[in-house]
């Protein structure tokens, strides 16, 4: 189970960042601005924002298994019919969709982990899974991009809609589906429960503070270097996979460091 959770973050991250370096070709294809295709991000990241809290208590009462397959199901459609966008409104849209299945998997990931995992083993598991994301992105994503230097940028959402749908399958046959309980908690008081711990708060400012600094500068780091320093994507596939070597072996070591101390 945890392997595919693994590849599950993995992917996620080419989901996610995949337009990013593509900022200046699909400003070109679709006739308007690295500004307006970095919007694409808003249109994934909007719906996880204000969905995720929402999925926690519905994974609750109904299992985790059937939110995780709902939630890979709508990836696998985002991205191959991405792969047809005739224009940047439809490119939006069907960002968007897929950010509402990101919404579902996310947080439905890290319960898992949380239900299968003994308190003692939860930081290596919990640093694996994280460890997927940066994965993706030393591994995933410059290989679709070089893919797509030769190719085009369609192919890359191709391949993405068919790297969701292998993940359906895969998670479908490898992850458990325990019964949550009829009489689990309720919904509106479950979000009473995890905010009410003192180390919520804490925790969250950090959280929330790490995430905006790191998209701000991510994002745009691509275009930046492409336009300021005349590169192309082949030169900047190594980049972005040497950025995230940094990442991977942070999670790996944090995860090992948290059941240690």
């Amino acid at each position: 189970m945890l392997t595919t959770l693994v590849v599950v973050y993995f992917v996620s991250y080419i989901n996610v960042n995949l337009h990013i370096p593509l900022l200046v070709s699909l400003a070109e294809e679709f006739g308007t601005t690295v500004g307006d295709i970095a919007q694409v991000s808003v249109a994934i990241s909007l719906p996880w924002a204000f969905l995720a809290p929402l999925i926690g208590p519905i994974s609750d009462r109904y299992g985790r298994k059937p939110v995780l397959l709902s939630g890979l199901s709508l990836l696998a459609f985002s991205g191959l019919l991405s792969s047809f966008a005739w224009d940047y409104t439809s490119l939006l849209v069907l960002r968007f969709v897929g950010g509402c299945g990101g919404a579902a998997v996310g947080p439905t990931g890290i319960a898992f982990i949380g239900d299968c995992y003994s308190q003692r083993e939860r930081g290596r598991a919990f640093g694996w899974l994280h460890a997927g994301f940066p994965m993706g992105a030393v591994i995933g994503l410059p290989i679709v991009t070089y893919v797509i230097a030769i190719s085009n940028w369609r192919v890359g959402y191709l391949i993405l809609g068919v790297l969701w749908a292998a993940v359906v399958l895969a998670a479908y046959l490898s992850c458990p589906n325990p019964r949550m309980g009829i009489h689990s908690t309720a919904y509106l008081r479950s979000f009473t429960e995890a905010l009410g711990k003192t180390s919520a708060g804490p925790l969250l400012l950090v959280d929330w503070i790490m995430q905006v600094s790191f998209f701000v500068v991510h994002v745009y780091l691509s275009a930046f270097m492409m336009l300021t320093y005349n590169l192309d994507l082949k030169q900047m596939a190594p980049i972005l996979a040497i950025i995230a070597i940094g990442r991977v072996i942070g999670a790996i070591l944090g995860g090992r460091l948290a059941d240690a101390m």
